[in-house]
């Protein structure tokens, strides 16, 4: 009687196979979904598009990825809390993720929504903050309380400087140049858009509905080389620059040694939904 049972080894034998292929196109789709967001989200940070590489990953290392996510996911949601504040950096925004009992790690942006105007050589110049920036830091609460020491680094996605545009007769160095010679007058700040940062504050935003936050740190972005450019047909001329030179170096003179530190004073609270 078992001679006459069908086989059915070999449909079975093809279906599972079916089944296989089918989950392993679906999971490569889904890998490359999950890069392609990952790419976006590098870009946002303001990478270059050049520095975005897609590296594709094996699809048993993103199966055990996946899984461990979705196993993850409920826990990982009660270990997660945004905030908001304001300080040096301007308005911000953290996310903060716990990685244990003591340590937490945070990312987010910061952005200056202000517009301010000084005078420097009868010029009114706009300030340009080195606006927005991102963050990212690792936390470590001593004993797992508030109180924490922050490291990380401060990406500035913009170089600090002014502009501006004479509206009479300027004196640079030695020589007089009309609004029409000179155009319009850039200063740079160079510093170096990534810094690192040191600092302690308050706050455990995974531990509470409802926390104050509290940051005092500095950015180390190195010593400032203050420089100064022009638009207008004078630009071309060697006179012009060397005058240029000079009044930068002027500045340059004037800049305090402890400038190469940005102050970090960051004020805040956070929640957890």
């Amino acid at each position: 009687m078992d001679m006459l049972k069908p086989d059915y080894g070999p449909l079975r034998s093809h279906q599972g196979v079916l089944k296989t292929n089918i989950l392993h196109n679906s999971l490569c789709r889904c890998e490359l979904a999950t890069l392609q967001v990952f790419s976006c989200f590098y870009k946002f940070l303001g990478f270059p598009p050049s520095r975005v590489v897609l590296t594709r990953v094996r699809p048993c290392a993103f199966i055990a990825l996946l899984l461990a996510g979705l196993h993850a996911g409920p826990a990982l949601a009660q270990r997660v809390a945004p905030s908001v504040h304001v300080g040096t950096l301007g308005l911000g925004a953290r996310v903060t993720v716990s990685l244990g009992e003591w340590i937490n790690f945070r990312g987010g942006m910061d952005f200056v929504p202000l517009s301010v105007q000084v005078e420097e050589e009868g010029v009114d110049f706009d300030v340009k903050f080195p606006s927005p920036s991102t963050t990212a830091l690792l936390d470590l609460h001593p004993g797992g309380g508030d109180f924490r020491l922050s490291a990380g680094a401060v990406y500035f996605r913009a170089v600090p400087g002014i502009e501006g545009t004479p509206t009479d007769v300027v004196e640079l160095g030695d020589s007089e140049y009309t609004p029409a010679e000179v155009g319009t007058i850039r200063g740079s700040l160079g510093t170096s858009r990534v810094a690192p940062y040191l600092g302690v504050g308050v706050g455990n935003a995974p531990e509470a509905s409802f926390g104050f936050a509290l940051d005092l740190g500095a950015a180390f972005h190195g010593t400032p080389d203050f420089s100064y450019e022009a638009t207008g047909p004078a630009s071309g001329d060697a006179r012009f620059r060397s005058d240029l030179r000079e009044e930068a170096e002027l500045v340059n003179d004037d800049i305090p040694a402890f400038a190469s530190v940005y102050p970090v004073l960051n004020l805040g609270f956070s929640f957890r939904p």
